[in-house]
């Protein structure tokens, strides 16, 4: 979660005079304009399941001289880079994120003008002698499309697979600090538990890849914060950042979720690489709670082969890990629309308070963020949307004894 102060922490509970954002554009170091850019429309969009978060803004240009021509101009995608700050209504401002201009799309209009200017011979124009033609900017709208610093890493692959040093007990995070050493700096939030890597790794050709891959050996994801650090932080419940609620003084708007029989699997084979006289097969079930072979979800197999199963406990070994990762990766998918609160990054943890129809009250449990999507316009700010992972045992430990029905 980014720090909040305490003043902007308590505007955010009252009446705000309305909340706006600030862009920045940077170039090389130095601000390209002495200015904010003049914002029309523009959405932010985060998404765990994504590399690269994004941030597209429909810039103003009353006099046209921001629309770009060349890789360096200001607003082309040589290298500029878009510093956002959210602005809370009546309190502080939060520094948001940086974002890298990926694409630019300009739409000019222009205006003519004829004006006398004698001596002035037009050949074969139906102007004729003595005018001549001047043209003004009728202004433009630059739509630029850009993505979270992340987009560095992925551009800046490795010329050659390359492994950790071999001295020094390189760790998962220290990997990610020296593979990102020339490009941004690395910090690792509360709760990361930080672990050796294994001596025979090898990192192929993909930069982004191998450092989301050294932090999900640690339990963790990455993303980028409002200072140009890359942050390492974990995956796992490590206690909720914040409480939505509805009510008077809350944030809850409206809450939808969804549920989807494709993927529900309760039988897991894994098939290895026997001889044809004695085929390979671990199976694994499960055999308790909804899913449970058996019951009125009936069967729903998913199966696995590779031939690095080469024994019979291992192939068993494997359906069973098949089965686990399937159970603790059940999840009810939620969809909040909430008042828009700056300190909340995709991965936190929140508490959700969910108002019950059988109960005529509220049912608490916690859920991760998965998606972050605000919209605005004139720099503006309209409501927030987040998209929430709820594990599915939380969800029965809260609903299990409600009655729905």
């Amino acid at each position: 979660m980014r720090a909040l102060d305490a003043t902007t922490t308590a505007a955010l509970a009252g009446s705000r005079a309305g909340d706006t954002i600030t862009v920045w554009c940077w170039y090389n170091g130095s601000l390209a304009y002495s200015d904010p850019l003049p914002v029309g429309q523009w959405e932010l969009s985060y998404d765990t399941t994504r590399q690269t978060q994004t941030l597209t803004v429909d810039v103003e240009d009353a006099d046209g001289t921001k629309a770009p021509w060349l890789l360096d101009d200001p607003l082309g995608v040589g290298g500029s880079l878009l510093q956002v700050y959210y602005n809370v209504g009546g309190a502080g401002s939060v520094a948001y994120d940086w974002f890298r201009i990926s694409e630019t799309d300009p739409i000019e209009s222009w205006n003519s003008y004829k004006v006398t200017n004698q001596g002035v011979v037009n050949v074969d124009s139906p102007l004729g002698n003595g005018v001549s033609l001047l043209w003004a900017s009728g202004g433009a709208k630059i739509t630029l499309k850009a993505e979270t610093l992340a987009r560095n890493i992925l551009n800046a692959q490795f010329l050659a697979p390359t492994s950790p040093p071999t001295s020094g007990s390189p760790t998962c995070v220290s990997e990610i600090k020296r593979v990102l050493a020339d490009i941004m700096p690395v910090t690792a939030v509360s709760g990361v538990v930080d672990q050796a890597v294994p001596a025979n790794l090898v990192y192929p050709n993909d930069r982004l890849n191998a450092v989301q891959s050294l932090a999900q050996r640690i339990g963790c994801d990455i993303r980028t914060n409002g200072s140009g650090v890359l942050e390492i932080y974990p995956i796992a419940n490590t206690g909720t950042v914040w409480t939505l609620q509805p009510g008077p003084e809350g944030f809850l708007i409206d809450v939808q979720r969804t549920m989807k029989l494709d993927g529900a699997y309760n039988v897991f084979v894994a098939d290895g690489s026997g001889s044809s006289q004695n085929p390979l097969r671990g199976v694994a079930q499960i055999t308790g709670g909804p899913l449970r072979v058996g019951g009125p979800h009936g069967t729903y197999p998913v199966f696995y082969s590779s031939n690095t199963i080469t024994t019979q406990a291992q192939a068993d070994a494997y359906a069973q890990t098949m089965r686990d990762t399937q159970l603790r990766g059940l999840t009810i998918p939620i969809v909040i629309d909430c008042l828009p609160h700056p300190g909340l990054q995709m991965g936190d943890w929140i508490t959700v308070v969910c108002p019950n129809a059988s109960t005529h009250g509220t049912l608490t449990f916690p859920a991760r963020i998965r998606t972050i999507d605000i919209k605005g316009h004139d720099s503006t700010v309209d409501a927030m949307q987040l998209g929430l992972d709820a594990t599915y045992g939380d969800i029965a430990a809260v609903f299990s004894g409600v009655p729905r029905g």
